[in-house]
């Protein structure tokens, strides 16, 4: 693209993919069990609307901090900004409620 159509023209970013990965992570407490807690946020983000099942969302001990261990949570979904802001916004709450269960 020619610099001067970047400072005279609107640039539209489109992705080459029509799925978007997103990523979040989650901090478990030392004492709790990591694989209950993976399987409570795959269990979560199964119900929530927007997250697609291919390619299958994933819980990974990512971390150990100085006070949790941080599971990274990554999940797949529509490209579109909108979806993705909306799909994050879903995912967060339903593992909270999980992990809170």
């Amino acid at each position: 693209i020619p610099n001067s159509d970047i400072y005279t023209r609107a640039v539209t970013v489109r992705t080459a993919y029509p799925k978007r990965r997103s990523e979040y992570d989650v901090g478990i407490g030392y004492g709790d069990d990591i694989e209950d807690a993976r399987r409570a946020i795959l269990d979560a983000l199964a119900g929530v609307d927007g997250v697609v099942d291919d390619p299958a969302p994933e819980a990974i001990p990512w971390a150990l901090d100085g006070s949790t261990v941080n599971i990274r949570v990554r999940w797949w979904s529509a490209s579109k900004r909108a979806d993705v802001v909306r799909v994050h916004g879903r995912v967060i709450a339903s593992v909270k409620a999980a992990l809170t269960r």
